[in-house]
C-alpha cells in the first residue's frame, strides 16, 4: 500500500523536474540547432543524449516529493494513525520507504558514476559536430557570433556568409591564454570534405594576454589561418565528464596545480555524496509528511522543494569552502548529508513519541 501511494507522486516529479531542466538547457541551444539545419530525428537524438545528465539531481527530489507527497496523503486521512492503533509501529511502517529509497540510491549511484558523464561526452560531442556544420555555412555579420565555447566573432560586413570586412575575434580557447584579434578582411574556407572550417584573416593585429594577465603580446600580421574547431586529440575532458579512474588519479597526481587538484577531488566526493543525498532525502519526507499532512499539494511541494534547495544550499556552500582551502573536500561534501541524516534521527523519534502518545 505504501509502495502504491509513493510511485504515483514519484514518477510525476521525476518526469517533471526531468522535463523543466531539459527544457532549461534546450532553450540555449535551439537557435545554434536550426541554424546548423538540425532535423527533428537529429533533435529527438540530442534531447535523449542530454536528458540524462539531469537524473543525478531528478532522481533525490523526486525521492523526497513522492515520499513527502504519499505520507501528507495518509496522514490527512488519519491512515498512519489507524496503522498505529492497528499495533504497526512507526519502524514497520518505514520499512517499505527504506527499501525503496535503498534501490533509488543504487539507481542513482549508478548515473552518476556512469551515466552522467557518458552523457555529458556525447552531448559534448554532438554539439562539436553541430559548430562544425554552423562553421561550414557562413558567419552572420553584425552579430557577436559564439558557435564555440571560448571563441567569438563579430563582422562588419559579409558576402555570402563567407567573405568579410572588419573582423574581430575573441579566442580564449587555452586555459592559459587568451587572444584578441582584429581584421581587416577575413575569408571562410573549409577542408576538402567541407566538415571542417578554418578563417583566413588578412591585414591585421593580435594581442595575446596571459592568464595571469603577467605578460602581453603584440603583433601585426597580413596573413593568420586559424582552425575552428579544438583538436580532438587534445581536447582536455572537463571534471563532469570524466570517469572515477581519470577523477582519482588527476585529484592525487603531482604535476597537477594544487587549485585543480581540489576540484577534482570535489568532483570525486560528489559523485558518491549526491546519490547519498536519495536516502537522506527520502527518509526526512516520511516525518515531514506527518508533520504538515493538512498542509495540501502545493504546501506539500514547497515544503518538499524548500527542504531540497536547503541541503543543496548547504552542499554548494561546503563546496566553496573547500574550493578556498577552508576545508578538506572529502570531509566537506558529506557535511549536508550527516546534517540531514541527524535530522531525519530527530524527526523520527520526535514522531514516534506523537504517534506513541495517540496510540
Amino acid at each position: 500500500m505504501i509502495i502504491r501511494e509513493i510511485l504515483t507522486p514519484f514518477s510525476l516529479a521525476f518526469c517533471a523536474i526531468s522535463a523543466f531542466m531539459l527544457l532549461g538547457r534546450m532553450l540555449m541551444l535551439v537557435q545554434p540547432l536550426v541554424t546548423a539545419g538540425v532535423g527533428m530525428w537529429e533533435f529527438l537524438r540530442f534531447t535523449a543524449i542530454m536528458l540524462p545528465s539531469f537524473f543525478g539531481f531528478a532522481i533525490p527530489i523526486a525521492t523526497l516529493l513522492g515520499n513527502l507527497l504519499a505520507f501528507m496523503r495518509l496522514s490527512r486521512d488519519s491512515e498512519i494513525t489507524a496503522l498505529v492503533c492497528c499495533g504497526i509501529n512507526f519502524r514497520q511502517i518505514l520499512r517499505p520507504v527504506a527499501g525503496a529509497t535503498c534501490i533509488l540510491w543504487l539507481v542513482s549511484l549508478f548515473v552518476s558514476i556512469i551515466v552522467v558523464p557518458a552523457s555529458k561526452t556525447a552531448a559534448k560531442q554532438f554539439l562539436r559536430d553541430v559548430t562544425q556544420k554552423i562553421m561550414s555555412r557562413g558567419l552572420p555579420a553584425r552579430i557577436f557570433f559564439s558557435p564555440v565555447e571560448g571563441l567569438t566573432f563579430y563582422v562588419d560586413s559579409s558576402r555570402d556568409g563567407r567573405k568579410f570586412k572588419g573582423v574581430y575575434i575573441s579566442d580564449s580557447r587555452k586555459p592559459d591564454l587568451s587572444h584578441d584579434i582584429n581584421a581587416r578582411r577575413g575569408e571562410l574556407a573549409t577542408d576538402d570534405s567541407g566538415t571542417r572550417a578554418m578563417l583566413i584573416l588578412n591585414d591585421g593585429t593580435m594581442t595575446i594576454v596571459g592568464n595571469q594577465v603577467e605578460s602581453m603580446d603584440y603583433l601585426k600580421f597580413r596573413k593568420y589561418v586559424l582552425r575552428l574547431e579544438k583538436p580532438r586529440g587534445k581536447t582536455r575532458m572537463r571534471r563532469g565528464e570524466m570517469g572515477l579512474s581519470s577523477l582519482f588519479h588527476m585529484a592525487y597526481r603531482a604535476d597537477v596545480p594544487p587549485d585543480r587538484r581540489i576540484s577534482y577531488r570535489i568532483e570525486f566526493q560528489k559523485r558518491f555524496a549526491v546519490p547519498c543525498g536519495v536516502l537522506v532525502m527520502g527518509l526526512i519526507a516520511v516525518p515531514l509528511g506527518c508533520m504538515f499532512g493538512k498542509s495540501g499539494l502545493s504546501g506539500g511541494i514547497a515544503i518538499g522543494l524548500a527542504a531540497f534547495l536547503g541541503y543543496y544550499m548547504v552542499m554548494e556552500l561546503c563546496a566553496n569552502l573547500a574550493e578556498s582551502g577552508a576545508i578538506m573536500p572529502e570531509p566537506a561534501m558529506w557535511i549536508p548529508n550527516a546534517a540531514a541524516g541527524a535530522m531525519v534521527v530527530f524527526l523520527t523519534r520526535r514522531l514516534q513519541r506523537l504517534e506513541g502518545g495517540r496510540g
